[in-house]
């Protein structure tokens, strides 16, 4: 499976241990203890309705403390300025951060975070660049806190249409950020073994 400077070839912005162990073992350990809820789909439209799909997405949001989503925004909004020069996007803000639990067989089928148009909600339309901080990785037995399956997958960072390509996974790793513009096609391949935890965003 390829690793993250891999993706860095196609142009993603990558940072292996963004976080330090120590504060992803404790953020990882939180998310798994505290409160958590099915995590529902954006229909993306004007009327945004959001709604539990556990045909299109099934995993858990943690109620992590404020504080530690204060201290995860932080190191987001530190990298903003570099994620804004690598795509010659300005930025200015990220969305409120979704902590995620993926247990054994959840997923995220193949998807876009950002959609265009007359009748898409500001919260869709807005997105530019995604961010995914992972808090554990790929686990080949398990020893590690980490896990298999699970891989964030893209389908369109090569020529063709991102339907009908095979899916090009990425090895996460303890503490590495991943982003890319908002609009690629991507999944969350489902979890085989151990628990997935991340902390996502979006780049406005």
């Amino acid at each position: 499976m390829p690793d993250a400077a891999f993706f860095s070839r196609f142009g993603l912005y990558v940072r292996p241990l963004f976080m330090d162990p120590a504060a992803c073992h404790a953020l990882r350990d939180e998310a798994g203890r505290v409160a958590q809820e099915a995590a529902p789909v954006s229909s993306g439209l004007i009327d945004d309705i959001y709604s539990v799909d556990e045909d299109t997405r099934r995993t858990k949001l943690c109620a992590v403390s404020d504080a530690s989503r204060a201290q995860v925004r932080e190191l987001f909004m530190a990298v903003m300025p570099e994620v804004a020069a690598h795509y010659g996007q300005p930025l200015t803000d990220c969305q409120r951060i979704q902590f995620l639990r993926y247990t054994v067989g959840d997923f995220f089928v193949p998807h876009h975070d950002a959609r265009q148009g007359p009748a898409v909600a500001e919260m869709a339309s807005s997105r530019k660049v995604a961010a995914v901080l992972f808090l554990n990785g790929f686990d080949p037995d398990l020893s590690q806190g980490g896990f298999q399956g699970g891989a964030l997958t893209f389908y369109d960072l090569m020529d063709g249409s991102a339907e009908e390509k095979i899916g090009l996974p990425l090895e996460a790793e303890e503490g590495l950020l991943v982003t890319f513009p908002a609009d690629h096609y991507h999944g969350v391949a489902p979890v085989t073994a151990g628990e997935r935890f991340t902390a996502v965003t979006w780049f406005t």
